[in-house]
């Protein structure tokens, strides 16, 4: 008998059952890593330490590098840092959901002169 001529109750699940005996419902897809990065303050003088703190859910892997060379891993934390320049910083999170990049930027205040 081709495929093409069945006509018979398809098995499902390779054949382990028919169409009637089965749940045919499939489990619910993982949910994407939810979270959160902050810089604060996000504003600084040259010099001037900001606090980066993030936090996520349903990630199994994170990372939180800055453009200043700062690397940190983990699902959460809390890191004061130093800052000279504007910094970029950039948390990266996979899990079976999916995956998660956020980003948040620590601005130098500028310091004007009289000429």
């Amino acid at each position: 008998m081709s495929l093409a001529s069945f006509t018979g109750t398809p098995a499902l699940f390779e054949g382990l059952c028919l169409e009637e005996e089965c749940d045919t419902s499939l489990p619910p897809a993982p949910e994407e890593p939810n979270g959160s990065l902050r810089a604060t303050p996000a504003l600084v003088r040259t010099g001037g330490s900001t606090t980066i703190s993030w936090s996520v859910i349903r990630a199994t892997i994170c990372t939180v590098t800055g453009t200043n060379g700062s690397d940190w891993e983990g699902d959460s934390g809390s890191e004061t840092v130093a800052i000279t320049v504007q910094t970029f910083f950039t948390l990266r999170c996979t899990g079976p959901g999916g995956s998660l990049a956020q980003q948040a930027v620590v601005n130098i205040i500028p310091v004007f002169q009289e000429q």
